[in-house]
């Protein structure tokens, strides 16, 4: 009814009007009424007829001020900027009508323009003894087309090119806007010529330039001298705190995290950040010490559980760190807790145990994604131990009660693959891909997979050539590609890939695959060395028992010197 009424509206106030309003206050009085009633149900494109009707006649820039406002909130810019002119021209000196019309001209891509609003903007704030600049700048901090805003402020500058604070502000709004050789070109002077405040401002955006552009030694190296000020700023002091980590220097982050910590005892948000680098670097004796303070905060005491738990496992005390881990009731760290107790249990307790405590949570939990979260631990938990067909009877349990759920869908495939059901593994895997295009993992099992047991290695070639662009020193990455370039022969890439992936990890199944391809090499020397190695330290590993199983020739002297090595 509401709907029907409106679109009817305009053409019933204006039959009513014509029998009624004969002089032009009346008629304008009638149009603002209406465009009001408009405005109230919603409907800015007719409340903005009726005012451009009055508004463009009126000398009242009242009328002309509500007419932009509307234009400008309906996104009308081209009439947004026609009254908006008006309503200066009613009211030159009001600020608020050139910070209009300056807006909206910016949105129309005319800079220049814009530029000289603003600018004449900041100079009647001046004259008032406000900061014109300062003020200029947060209103372009609301517009979100930063390309727009970078380019209208190169104008603008132009009328302001004396000033430090202009050009630093430029060279923000170049960062902003992704330009990042510009911006740096604008603020490598400014340090030098600024002080208190405002330089550490420019030394702050001069890191962050340069860590976008991958100068991350530069970056730190221009934030260091601020470390050594007792006056700087908890904002620097944290940038340079996320620089140090990014560059893999968390002994250096946690020292500044500590002097922050110290200046500010009851931030929780800093204590559980050092403690969390602490932990990190094994230090957890320094990362008790601060345990105490964490607890306090409501918003993170589950962390805090987490952490001592954390602790509680570095030592080996396993049901104190249990009983942590158990009140961790919610919060950022509560999966990671319910993930770590049945690891723990089967450690202190055995299987039986962790997975009576999961049969537990799954009958007591009232809500189905929590009851599907449990039954995928227990299923991640028996897929590691490689009790595959139960597994796989709980991953397809945690599907019914969740279709579709990535993570479930991803170790599915796996449980699927080692009981040899490639077609159905496939599916799963392909599944996750169309939901995330360049996840890694996925696209490296499905690569491996169809190398190692389908004759589609073109299509596992562009798989495991994806994951390795994406992540390209990830050693399982690597030695998936050897293993598919043994599978097509080219057994001397093989060989340098697996050497590649061997050496920063001696896993066995890459050891088995390196064996496999020294082997069909003929160089059956170090294939022996390499096996002897490998079955000290893993006697009962699948893969190292298929290889002496498969490629070991048992006729030949090899075979005699492999069981005499393995029985002295």
């Amino acid at each position: 009814m509401m709907g029907a009424s409106c679109s009817n509206n305009s053409s019933l106030f204006q039959n009513q009007s014509t029998a009624r309003l004969n002089d032009s206050v009346s008629e304008q009085f009638y149009h603002v009424m209406v465009g009001e009633l408009y405005g109230e149900m919603g409907d800015d494109k007719h409340s903005l007829e009726h005012y451009l009707r009055v508004a463009m006649e009126s000398k009242d820039p009242a009328i002309a001020k509500r007419a932009t406002q509307i234009a400008s909130r309906s996104k009308q810019n081209d009439k947004a900027v026609k009254v908006a002119q008006r309503w200066l021209e009613l009211a030159p000196e009001s600020l608020e009508a050139r910070q209009y019309l300056a807006l909206l001209l910016l949105r129309q891509k005319q800079p220049q323009k814009s530029a000289k609003q603003l600018h004449d903007v900041q100079i009647k704030l001046d004259k008032q003894g406000r900061d014109g600049i300062e003020i200029v700048a947060v209103m372009l901090g609301s517009e979100r087309e930063a390309e727009s805003v970078y380019q209208m402020y190169k104008h603008y500058q132009v009328l302001e090119s004396k000033s430090n604070k202009v050009q630093l502000i430029l060279s923000s709004l170049a960062y902003k806007s992704q330009h990042y050789e510009e911006a740096l070109a604008l603020i490598a002077p400014l340090p030098k010529q600024l002080t208190g405040e405002s330089k550490e401002q420019a030394l702050l955006l001069q890191s962050k330039i340069l860590y976008k552009l991958e100068r991350g030694l530069e970056a730190m190296q221009v934030l260091s001298p601020l470390m050594k000020s007792t006056s700087t700023t908890d904002v620097a002091l944290l940038e340079y705190v996320r620089l140090l980590i990014m560059d893999k220097r968390n002994e250096d982050a946690a020292t500044v995290l500590l002097r922050l910590s110290n200046k500010h005892p009851n931030n929780f948000d800093i204590s559980k950040a050092l403690i969390a680098l602490y932990l990190d670097l094994q230090k957890y004796s320094l990362a008790e010490k601060h345990i105490p303070d964490l607890l306090k905060s409501t918003r993170y005491n589950g962390v805090a559980h987490h952490f001592k738990a954390e602790i509680y496992e570095s030592r080996h005390e396993l049901d104190s760190a249990l009983n942590e881990y158990e009140q961790v009731h919610d919060g950022e760290l509560y999966d990671s807790a319910q993930g770590r107790i049945p690891q723990l249990l089967v450690q202190q307790h055995g299987l039986d145990m962790a997975r009576e405590w999961l049969h537990q949570k799954i009958s007591n939990a009232k809500i189905i994604e929590i009851k599907a979260k449990f039954l995928g631990i227990e299923a991640t938990m028996l897929l590691e131990r490689q009790v595959y067909q139960d597994a796989l009877r709980l991953f397809n349990e945690a599907d019914a009660l969740t279709p579709n759920n990535i993570d479930i869908r991803y170790s599915r495939a796996i449980a699927l693959q080692e009981l040899k059901q490639i077609a159905k593994a496939e599916l799963d895997f392909r599944f996750v891909l169309s939901q995330r295009k360049n996840d890694i993992n996925t696209l490296n099992a499905l690569g491996y997979m169809l190398a190692s047991y389908t004759d589609r290695l073109d299509e596992a070639q562009v798989l495991i050539s994806s994951a390795l662009s994406l992540r390209p020193d990830d050693i399982m990455i690597i030695d998936s590609l050897g293993w598919l370039y043994y599978k097509q022969g080219k057994l001397d890439k093989a060989e340098s890939q697996l050497r590649k992936a061997y050496k920063g990890n001696n896993d066995p199944e890459i050891a088995s695959h390196l064996i496999e391809v020294l082997s069909k090499k003929g160089n059956k020397e170090e294939a022996l060395a390499i096996f002897k190695e490998m079955i000290e330290q893993f006697p009962n590993d699948d893969q190292l028992k298929r290889v002496k199983r498969n490629i070991i020739d048992h006729s030949s002297p090899l075979s005699k010197r492999l069981t005499n090595s393995l029985n002295s």
